[in-house]
């Protein structure tokens, strides 16, 4: 049984470094959490992955490992292994920033008289 999400998931999609598995590539993010990341590669459940990326509009650079915890055809699950907590809280807030942004961009589109 699936585990419940500690972390909301945005979707975002970024250049993320890795370098572990059978793999050591430049990829994309499918979306992201203060806890981990999706990204498309071909891993296998349990490899160990270096990260890094660059969280846009902020000013971090994330340089981290991770575990692989789901695969699905061409996309994995990676669980951030060595977060600090500090740069975990920052991501967590930047993302929620970005979430809010898009929320009152939608709004303006659908009612332009706001």
């Amino acid at each position: 049984m699936n585990e419940p999400r500690v972390h909301e998931r945005h979707d975002l999609q970024l250049t993320v470094d890795l370098d572990g598995g059978k793999m050591s590539s430049a990829s994309h993010s499918v979306n992201i959490s203060a806890g981990g990341i999706s990204v498309q590669g071909d891993y296998e459940l349990g490899d160990q992955v270096k990260v890094s990326f660059a969280v846009p509009a902020s000013g971090l650079f994330v340089h981290t490992h991770g575990k692989v915890v789901w695969t699905e055809e061409g996309l994995a699950g990676l669980a951030f292994d060595d977060l600090d907590p500090a740069l975990e809280s920052a991501i967590a807030e930047v993302l929620k920033r970005q979430t809010q942004r898009s929320v009152e961009a939608d709004d303006l589109l659908s009612d332009p008289s706001k």
